[in-house]
């Protein structure tokens, strides 16, 4: 037991799978798994040294910017017929885009936990 809460709290997801399986218990999903590593990535555990902290910030800010720029890319491609828009209105609306796109795949996604969650056996 002790062994899969130090897995899970240093975000190693190998680890955690062969600890999870020796207790007797499923495994993690792939997903999950995939999910522990990302965040291992992106916030290291606070044992680690200062370049794994500076290399989640230095994803962190990567993420935003790509996350811009797809927002920036349509919003310029739906704007071009009708004569392009400026850089600071194209970056603000783009912005726009990306909010909606995440709030969207929030509800959808709570939607089908609560679906998933009242069929489930319990």
């Amino acid at each position: 037991m002790a062994d899969a809460s130090l897995a899970l709290a240093e975000r190693r997801a190998g680890d955690l799978k062969d600890a999870v399986e020796r207790l007797g218990q499923a495994p993690p999903s792939g997903r999950q798994l995939f999910a522990l590593r990302a965040m291992g990535l992106l916030v290291p555990p606070g044992s680690a040294g200062i370049l794994p902290r500076m290399r989640g910030i230095l994803l962190i800010v990567l993420l935003i910017v790509a996350l811009l720029a797809v927002g920036l890319g349509i919003v310029e491609l739906v704007a071009l017929p009708f004569g392009g828009l400026s850089l600071p209105a194209g970056l603000l609306l783009g912005l726009f885009v990306v909010l909606a796109a995440l709030g969207v795949a929030a509800a959808v996604g709570r939607r089908r936990r609560d679906r998933a969650r009242d069929g489930a056996p319990s």
